[in-house]
Parts: C-alpha cells; sequence; structure tokens
C-alpha cells in the first residue's frame, strides 16, 4: 500500500487510460513505466469497485498536457503575433501610399498579400494550444490569447489532425534521431462548437470548413498517449 500511494491520482488515471486504449498490453506499459508487476490491474480493480459503488461519482482529476517544448512554443508564438500586427499595420499604410504616389498601384495588391500572410500565422497560433482535460472538458491555454473552456459535448468530431508530415517526408528527421528512436507523427483534431475565428481559420486549413478547429500531437503535446486515450474515451464518437 505504501507503494502505491506514492503515484499520484492524476498519474494512475493517465495510466489507466492508456491501458484502456489497448495499443500496448498492460505489461509493457508497466515495463515501459517501470511499475511493479500487477499494479496497473489492482488500479483498474479498485477504479471499477468506485464506479460500481453507489452515489460513489468517480471523476476524472484534471491533467496537464504542456507544450513538449515550452521555450520553442513561446518564441514561435510570440513571433507570429509580432508579425501579425506588423502585416495588418502595414496594409492600410501601402493602400495610403498607392492612393497619394502616382504610379503606386502596385502598393494594393502587397496590402492584400500581407493581410493573407496572416491566415498561416493564425494557424501557427491556434492550431496546437497547451491543454488541460479533466471529467467535464478540455481547457485550451495558448501562449497569446484568451483561455478558453470546451465541455465534452461541444465536441462534435474527433478526426486524424490532416495538417501532419507523412513519414515519407521526414527523411531528414528520422536520420537525424536515428531509426529506432523515430516516431511518425500523430495527432487528433477536435472539431469543436463555439470556437472563435481563429480556430476557424485552422478548420479551413485542415479541410473541415470553417468549423473550429484545434489539435493535439505527439509532436507539441506532453503525454500525447494519454491524452488521446482520454480523448476518445470522453468524446463524441465521429458521426
Amino acid at each position: 500500500m505504501g507503494r502505491d500511494k506514492q503515484y499520484t491520482d492524476e498519474f494512475k488515471q493517465d495510466v489507466l487510460a492508456m491501458a484502456a486504449e489497448g495499443t500496448r498490453t498492460i505489461t509493457q506499459i508497466e515495463h515501459d513505466l517501470g511499475l511493479p508487476p500487477g499494479l496497473i490491474s489492482k488500479w483498474q480493480q479498485r477504479h471499477r469497485t468506485q464506479e460500481q459503488r453507489p452515489g460513489s461519482g468517480a471523476r476524472m482529476p484534471a491533467s496537464s498536457h504542456p507544450p513538449l517544448n515550452p521555450r520553442a512554443y513561446a518564441v514561435s508564438q510570440y513571433g507570429a503575433a509580432a508579425a501579425i500586427v506588423v502585416l495588418i499595420v502595414s496594409a492600410p499604410l501601402q493602400v495610403g501610399i498607392a492612393l497619394a504616389a502616382p504610379g503606386a498601384g502596385m502598393f494594393v495588391v502587397t496590402a492584400i498579400l500581407s493581410l493573407l500572410l496572416t491566415l498561416p500565422l493564425f494557424l501557427l497560433l491556434r492550431a496546437t494550444p497547451p491543454v488541460v482535460t479533466d471529467d467535464t472538458g478540455i481547457t485550451l491555454s495558448p501562449r497569446v490569447g484568451k483561455t478558453l473552456r470546451i465541455a465534452w459535448d461541444d465536441v462534435h468530431d474527433v478526426k486524424p489532425y490532416s495538417l501532419l508530415p507523412p513519414p515519407d517526408s521526414e527523411t531528414v528527421r528520422r536520420a537525424a534521431v536515428g531509426r529506432k528512436k523515430y516516431r511518425a507523427a500523430e495527432g487528433l483534431m477536435l472539431c469543436c462548437a463555439g470556437l472563435p475565428w481563429p480556430y476557424r481559420i485552422v478548420g479551413w486549413f485542415a479541410g473541415e470548413g470553417f468549423r473550429g478547429v484545434f489539435a493535439v500531437t505527439n509532436r507539441s503535446h506532453a503525454g500525447y498517449d494519454a491524452l488521446k486515450a482520454r480523448i476518445e474515451k470522453r468524446s463524441r464518437p465521429p458521426a
């Protein structure tokens, strides 16, 4: 019992989610995480007992999934936000030059291009925000912008993320990390009701029209396997 107490409830829930996913056996998970044999089975039995207990109301503790590389994420977010501001501010200035200077009509075209260039930058800002999951939903916590709360019932579709690089395009990455350590990019995109318009830009790039979309991937989120298992368990299945 003393050994069991060293593990937090959040860690236990993440391990149970990995076991429920079914991609690895319990023995493999225990080996990979350095857990004593039989410990996961004991946690599963205890969890089933709690769920069957009348009025127990067992809830899923909050689980945080920050960026895999917080510094690189922060740099990319602030850089994208600064570039968006520069492009938006420069657009009317370019139009003003076109109107004021004879023969400078090309500046109207460059102003339009400046605004179009903000679209991929909004994709960078909103595609894969850090998330926290719990029993009632998901909290999105982008470095730039407002924190958003999404109920599980508002997640309408969960699909493979369509903007990930295919394995055959990552020859350099595979060579850099080694064939044994290389893992193909994996991710889920969540189509949700009520997301603000920047997330609709993500949906447009991802081929979902202008539906609000964000994604979680093994390249952007810590604890991706457990996060994926939680999302697939709690969200509404695709229609």
